[in-house]
């Protein structure tokens, strides 16, 4: 059996980056943590957290083929008609 560790992919949404439009203005981010099933927009450390326990073969050796999405929840909202 190999002991490489897979190619993935780790779709994120946080507080920093890519979303830190979304915190500029307190009004924008208060409705942006409201659309979360969470309640509130996830932290950088949140983000990391996930991406160590991917790369740790040790804790994640068994995870093949899953999509993780670290967005409190966002990935699994329906959208509204």
């Amino acid at each position: 059996m190999s002991t490489e560790h897979s190619s993935f992919y780790l779709v994120v949404g946080g507080s920093a980056g890519l979303t830190a439009a979304l915190t500029e203005s307190a009004a924008v981010a208060k409705a942006s943590a409201a659309l979360h099933p969470l309640g509130r927009i996830g932290e950088p450390a949140e983000v990391a957290s996930a991406i160590c326990w991917l790369l740790d073969r040790d804790r994640s050796s068994w995870v093949a083929g899953q999509f993780v999405g670290v967005d409190g929840g966002l990935g699994n909202v329906q959208a509204r008609a």
